[in-house]
């Protein structure tokens, strides 16, 4: 219900507000027979309800000036809105929930959107980050898992934006993924062939921003190669 709120573009923080309590307020269910996505699910709305009043706010250009902005505008939005001992008790027991849970049971986009959400709103996880590093290295060792490029885009911006820095093999695996997929023919990228897995021109500026802000060296040629061809 909370995403489909988000999703037509209706903020309601009484709603979410009576959802987090049901969640981890005094009684609450918890996140026990939560699925992977369902986490997932929940934390992106979350973060998507609390940007959504920004972004009402920037429609109105200079007539509204705000006291924070950015990720500390999004968490004292959320605050405000669901009370800040609930907002973190919310973020803090989806993690846990998460680790329980296990990792493996997560799709690339669960984790993509979880990160995601986390980093929206300007909370680290190291515990739970950690995980997911672990995972992406599994998964992408195995070779039975393909991460899309928004998916990649995500994964990385979120790092970059709490400045929590990945596991070196972590970032490793990934530009090894991303450079089996963008190569062309004769091993060579072309905008074609890098289209193949970054179709929008945002999950390149976000990938790009991403490594300049944490240094990762993810294969960031393909990246500029690419930006360079469509200006």
């Amino acid at each position: 219900m909370y995403q489909l709120v988000y999703q037509i573009g209706v903020r309601h923080p009484e709603l979410f507000k009576n959802i987090a309590k049901h969640i981890v307020g005094k009684n609450g269910r918890g996140f026990s027979n939560f699925s992977s996505q369902g986490l997932g699910n929940t934390l992106w709305s979350y973060a998507k309800q609390a940007q959504l009043s920004l972004e009402v706010i920037d429609s109105l250009g200079d007539s509204v000036k705000l006291v924070s902005t950015g990720r500390l505008a999004v968490y004292e939005t959320s605050c405000l809105d669901n009370g800040e001992a609930v907002v973190k008790r919310l973020f803090i027991r989806a993690a846990e929930a998460g680790i329980e849970l296990g990792l493996g049971r997560f799709t690339s986009q669960d984790l993509s959107n979880t990160l995601w959400a986390y980093a929206t709103m300007g909370m680290l996880h190291s515990g739970f980050f950690k995980h997911v590093e672990k995972e992406i290295i599994s998964r992408l060792k195995q070779k039975r898992y393909r991460f899309r490029g928004q998916e990649i885009a995500n994964i990385l911006w979120s790092y970059a934006t709490l400045n929590a820095q990945p596991d070196i093999s972590m970032v490793d695996a990934l530009s090894s993924h991303v450079a089996s997929i963008c190569q062309g023919k004769n091993g060579v990228a072309d905008e074609h062939s890098i289209a193949r897995l970054f179709s929008q021109r945002q999950e390149l500026a976000n990938l790009a921003w991403s490594c300049a802000v944490s240094f990762f060296m993810l294969t960031i040629k393909y990246v500029l190669y690419f930006v360079l061809q469509i200006h």
